[in-house]
C-alpha cells in the first residue's frame, strides 16, 4: 500500500488480480480499480533468460507476454502529478480448488500451430519448456490450444502515473543484465535464495524476482530501491526525472554473510533527519 504526501489517497496493490485500487481515505471508498496490462518479451530492449537447462545466460527475445503482478509500491508527487513505483515479482494463483502454474513443455498446454508453427522448438526443455506460465490466459477462444504464452511477473521495476493510470517507465531487461555481467554476482545470477546457489536455477520462474522497494529523496535527488529476493541485494536507481530513470548502484551482502543473508524480502529508507546519527539508511529483511 502506497498512501499519498497528503494522507487523502491510498494505492493499495492487488497482486495476483495484477491491478492497483485506489481508495479515497477522506471517506474510506475504493474510487477505482485499475489493470496493469502486459509487457510484450518481443519489444525493443526486452529479453528475459527463460531456462535452467541450457547451461548458457541467453537474455533474449520470446513470444511471450507477462502480467506485472506487483508486490512492493511506494508513492511519490512531481509537480502535481501522483506516481507509484512498482516492483513486479509475479506471483501464481494457488489455491485448494486452483492452481494456475504449469509450463510450456507441459503435454496440457498446447500452442496453437497457427500462431506458433515453431511450438516443438519451444517446447524444449533449453529453450521455453521449462518456463513457468499460467494455464488461465492465453487461450483466446476457448478452443483448447493457447494463441498467446502468459508468464506471471516481468522481472523489473516500473513507474506508474496514477492520476492517468499509465504506465511511464519499465526497467525492462536491465536487472538480468546488470546482474549476468557483474564481476563479483555474475556466477550467481537467477540463483535461488533456498539451498545452495545454483546460476540459472530461477530462470524458469521469474528470474530475480523483484520485490520489496523504498523509494527515497536524498540530496535533492529520487531514488529507488529495489530487492531481488531470489539472487538478492538491492538495486539503486535515480528516478529524479521518472521518465527516464538511470542504474546507480547493486549492493549484494550474500557473499560477505557467507550465503546468509538471503531473500531481501521488505526495504526501509530511514532519513538521516529520523536516523539516531544523522546518516540515511536502508534497512532490509531478509525472509
Amino acid at each position: 500500500i502506497a498512501i499519498s504526501n497528503d494522507s487523502k489517497k491510498a494505492w493499495a496493490v492487488l497482486q495476483e488480480n495484477n491491478a492497483i485500487a485506489e481508495i479515497n481515505l477522506e471517506n474510506n471508498t475504493i474510487t477505482s480499480i485499475w489493470a496493469l496490462g502486459t509487457k510484450d518479451w518481443m519489444s525493443i530492449e526486452n529479453g528475459f533468460d527463460a531456462s535452467d537447462n541450457n547451461q548458457k545466460v541467453l537474455i533474449s527475445s520470446w513470444p511471450v507476454k507477462s502480467f506485472f503482478i506487483p508486490d512492493g509500491t511506494s508513492h511519490f508527487k512531481l509537480n502535481g502529478t501522483n506516481y507509484l513505483v512498482t516492483a513486479n515479482e509475479g506471483d501464481e494463483k494457488e489455491y485448494g480448488g486452483l492452481n494456475e502454474r504449469t509450463t510450456v513443455g507441459a503435454s496440457t498446454y498446447k500452442l496453437d500451430p497457427q500462431v506458433y508453427p515453431h511450438s516443438a522448438m519451444l517446447k524444449q526443455s533449453y529453450n521455453l519448456g521449462r518456463l513457468r506460465v499460467t494455464n488461465l490466459n492465453g487461450d483466446e477462444n476457448g478452443d483448447g490450444f493457447f494463441e498467446q504464452i502468459y508468464t506471471n511477473g516481468t522481472r523489473s521495476f516500473s513507474i506508474w502515473n496514477a492520476d492517468s493510470k499509465s504506465i511511464v517507465w519499465d526497467s525492462k531487461d536491465e536487472f538480468e543484465q546488470i546482474t549476468s555481467k557483474h564481476p563479483i554476482f555474475k556466477n550467481l545470477f537467477n540463483a535461488d535464495n533456498e539451498g545452495n546457489p545454483v546460476l540459472k536455477s530461477r530462470s524458469r520462474a521469474k528470474g530475480p524476482e523483484p520485490e520489496g522497494l523504498a523509494v527515497a529523496e536524498i540530496g535533492g535527488k529520487r531514488y529507488a530501491f529495489v530487492g531481488l529476493e531470489r539472487i538478492g541485494g538491492v538495486m539503486a536507481y535515480n528516478i529524479t526525472n521518472p521518465n527516464s530513470p538511470y542504474f546507480v548502484d547493486y549492493y549484494n551482502s550474500r557473499i560477505e554473510t557467507n550465503n546468509s543473508d538471503l531473500g531481501p524480502e521488505a526495504v526501509i529508507f530511514i532519513d538521516a533527519e529520523q536516523s539516531p546519527d544523522g546518516l540515511n539508511y536502508l534497512l532490509i529483511a531478509n525472509e
